[in-house]
């Protein structure tokens, strides 16, 4: 643990608890890949193991490895609305908040104009 109870290598606004574990929370899994996904962003195996997960290089989580490599948020927001070619906008723009309410299917240019937003 770091100082002020924050887990470590796990964001501050992390919905698991100090046993790393969600509870309490609406589960559902994925349409086509064999995990599930919890409302408050966690991503876990059929089982209920709950998947490591790590940054990519653009900051998005991420769990998996060579081509079974996944995006935490697509992964989630498939699960609670179906798989979309759409983009997947972070609204509160935090790269690692995958709670199904941070989370949009979008346009590109909607998107691109939250980037712009981000960025000034």
């Amino acid at each position: 643990m770091k100082d002020g109870g924050e887990m470590e290598g796990r964001p501050k606004h992390s919905p698991l608890g100090a046993s790393g574990v969600c509870d309490g929370h609406l589960w559902l899994d994925h349409p086509v890949l064999p995990v599930r996904a919890c409302f408050c962003g966690a991503v876990s195996s059929r089982s209920g193991r709950i998947l490591k997960t790590r940054p990519d290089k653009d900051g998005y989580l991420i769990f998996g490895s060579g081509p079974t490599t996944a995006k935490v948020h697509r992964v989630v927001l498939a699960c609670f609305e179906g798989v979309d070619d759409r983009e997947v906008d972070h609204i509160n723009r935090c790269r690692t908040d995958n709670a199904i309410t941070n989370l949009r299917y979008t346009s590109v240019s909607q998107n691109r104009r939250n980037i712009g937003v981000r960025a000034s």
